[in-house]
């Protein structure tokens, strides 16, 4: 597999869209070299922890190399429940797995409270800054032609 396909595709991984009662994976192809990600990650918090939630995991390791954390959430609007998590990264080189879980309330579908902002991205997804300044770049680049 070729790291192209890595460094130019803008979402690196994600999983969205999440229903009640679920667990979901998502591995990503092999990355050949250090990359920046951004982590927008919506999750339901009861009692003081999170019931909806998601991880990102060494496939060679089984080390946890991020998670969603409590103390670095933000309220993500609607229910009170709802909280955001927003991480900036650097992923060595290697194979991930990306891991999302809820619990059996509100979540997408059924949500026993309002939603949270952005209720399509419920879940987690990482995202690749240097693909997506790259992208910038080129409309900036693409506009600027336009303009002459």
């Amino acid at each position: 597999t070729s790291s192209y396909l890595i460094d130019s595709r803008p979402i690196v991984f994600q999983i969205q869209g999440v229903k009640n009662n679920s667990e979901h994976h998502r591995n990503t192809q092999p990355i050949h070299k250090d990359i920046d990600v951004f982590i927008y990650a919506l999750g339901e918090v009861k009692d003081g922890a999170f019931v909806d939630y998601g991880w990102i995991e060494d496939v060679r390791s089984n080390r946890i190399v991020w998670k969603m954390d409590i103390d670095r959430s933000k309220y993500a609007g609607g229910d009170a429940r709802n909280r955001k998590t927003e991480a900036h990264i650097t992923l060595p080189k290697g194979h991930y797995r990306l891991h999302y879980k809820s619990n059996e309330s509100h979540a997408n579908e059924d949500w026993t409270g309002d939603p949270p902002e952005r209720p399509f991205y419920y879940g987690i997804t990482v995202f690749n800054l240097s693909a997506i300044e790259k992208l910038n770049q080129e409309v900036a680049i693409s506009k600027s032609k336009n303009q002459n």
